[in-house]
């Protein structure tokens, strides 16, 4: 029998164990017959009902026993979404700090800490290193050109010793 619906028979009938009840449901079947028929009929189902109700009990127990896992279950795996999140977000950190100092690397002396670099979105800081690399490889694309022309005209230029062509 329930714990709790043994609770409440004490608290309602006086009845204080399982062995009590069932004394007590003895004595209400054997009561005599040739009293009122609506007390009888109450008197003979009374055990019927307390046998569902102690069912009705324990179906609510093992309902509760598996809301509370479900709920375990469900923290546990919001727990390990929210550490995945938490993983996410670090490396998404780490990569906005990796483009920062790529651009920092990249900008010229002369311009300094740019606006771009207090941005915060990977697409408008991955555009800003895509632009500085290729002003960077024009920029070294020019100074090969300047290399490739100081050396061939250094090619065919002879001077004498005091400097004269």
């Amino acid at each position: 029998m329930n714990k709790a619906l043994l609770r409440q028979l004490k608290r309602t009938i006086g009845i204080a164990d399982e062995a009590a009840l069932t004394a007590y449901l003895d004595a209400l079947s054997s009561h005599p017959a040739n009293c009122d028929p609506v007390l009888q009929g109450l008197l003979t189902g009374f055990g019927d009902l307390l046998h569902r109700v102690d069912a009705s009990y324990e179906q609510f127990d093992r309902d509760l026993d598996l809301r509370t896992r479900s709920l375990e279950l469900s923290s546990l795996e919001l727990s390990g979404s929210n550490e995945k999140l938490r993983d996410e977000l670090s490396n998404r950190e780490s990569a906005l700090g990796s483009l920062r100092d790529a651009i920092q690397g990249l900008l010229p002396s002369n311009e300094g800490m740019s606006i771009a670099l207090v941005e915060d979105n990977i697409e408008i800081l991955s555009r800003r290193v895509a632009e500085l690399v290729a002003k960077s490889e024009k920029d070294r694309l020019a100074l090969a050109n300047q290399k490739f022309a100081l050396d061939q005209h250094a090619i065919v230029s002879i001077t004498e010793t005091a400097g004269t062509i």
